[in-house]
């Protein structure tokens, strides 16, 4: 892992929108990271109800999608992304109220 996923993974009270950029950075250097792909798509999700942006909200999902796919590929399960990913589902819907 990176040291900018770890300070990403480890800000505390922060600002979603800030994280984001330090998720793509680990992602281009580890494609496979499963917790950065979900941290991403969670910031990414939050930044949206922020913003009420749903292009950036569907963007989210995706990555969401993308860890759970990627930790099965592994052999692995991430209940933790399911969970958000019904969130994050919910939260596109509401988007569109």
């Amino acid at each position: 892992m990176s040291e900018t996923f770890l300070e990403a993974h480890t800000m505390g009270n922060y600002d979603p929108s800030l994280a984001i950029p330090m998720y793509e950075e680990e992602l281009r250097a580890n494609p496979n990271n499963i917790a950065a792909l979900n941290n991403l798509g969670v910031c990414q999700i939050k930044t949206a109800i922020d913003s009420h942006d749903r292009g950036l909200c569907a963007l989210g999902i995706s990555n969401i999608e993308r860890a759970i796919d990627t930790a099965n590929q592994q052999g692995r399960e991430y209940p933790i992304a399911v969970a958000n990913l019904s969130w994050a589902r919910e939260e596109f819907e509401n988007l569109n109220n």
